[in-house]
């Protein structure tokens, strides 16, 4: 969601008249996966416009708002990613050997990918076997899977243990987006998930996209290799 309007200013001429400008702001486009978070959204927006007026008319020589116009909401639905099961790693970040990629024929990757931060394993740590036993530490039962980011806020909610950041990567430009941060920066757990993706082909030509996610177990191996020669230690 984002908001827009348009504010117009006026000041005093040196013949006696008046003159006229017009500012046209835009907030910052947000995602809103509660909708009880829509009120706070739209405050803080608005916060925005006050301390850009505020900002325009202290920089500027006698100008004044005296209308604003033009209120307008966008929202567009938000189709969220989210993991299912096994998707093989990309041979440019095995190389890094920075990943457990977890081989899970279910539609849990990301509870295991979770529970692989709270309970590493020196030996296969891919293996689906080595984190049953740990399923019910976690809270889970009223989520659906495969688990979709909008879900992960409240997975943070009822374990606060844990802290989730999923990045996703693009393997053609060889870079991160990140997709989700964890607002909790002082939890037991820092869990640092990349979001895999796989095309399937329909037999209309359509590509569906099939998401796992994976562990981070090094985020220096990775990153560190994406930077020039100059800046490595």
């Amino acid at each position: 969601m984002s908001l827009s309007l348009q504010i117009l200013y006026e000041r005093n001429t040196a013949d006696g008249g008046t003159e006229t400008t017009t500012s046209y702001l835009r907030s910052k486009s947000e995602v809103v996966l509660n909708t009880n978070d829509l009120a706070a959204n739209l405050e803080g927006a608005l916060r925005q416009f006050h301390s850009r007026d505020e900002s325009f008319v202290e920089a500027s020589s006698g100008w004044r708002s005296c209308n604003v116009s033009n209120f307008v909401l966008y929202m567009a639905q938000y189709d969220p990613l989210g993991g299912s099961s096994f998707v093989p790693t990309p041979a440019w970040l095995v190389k890094k050997m920075a990943l457990v990629n977890i081989q899970t024929s279910d539609n849990l990757c990301f509870l295991h990918g979770v529970l692989a931060v709270s309970h590493p394993q020196k030996d296969h740590a891919n293996r689906v076997t080595k984190y049953h036993e740990f399923l019910e530490e976690l809270t889970y039962d009223d989520f659906s899977f495969p688990m979709t980011i909008d879900q992960i806020p409240r997975f943070e909610d009822l374990n606060t243990d844990y802290a989730i950041n999923v990045i996703y990567p693009c393997c053609e430009d060889k870079f991160f987006i990140p997709i989700y941060a964890s607002k909790h920066r002082n939890r037991k757990h820092i869990v640092n998930l990349l979001l895999l993706d796989r095309s399937e082909k329909r037999r209309d030509s359509r590509s569906i996209p099939t998401f796992s996610f994976s562990k981070f177990a090094s985020w220096k191996n990775v990153f560190m290799s994406l930077l020039p020669p100059l800046f490595h230690a």
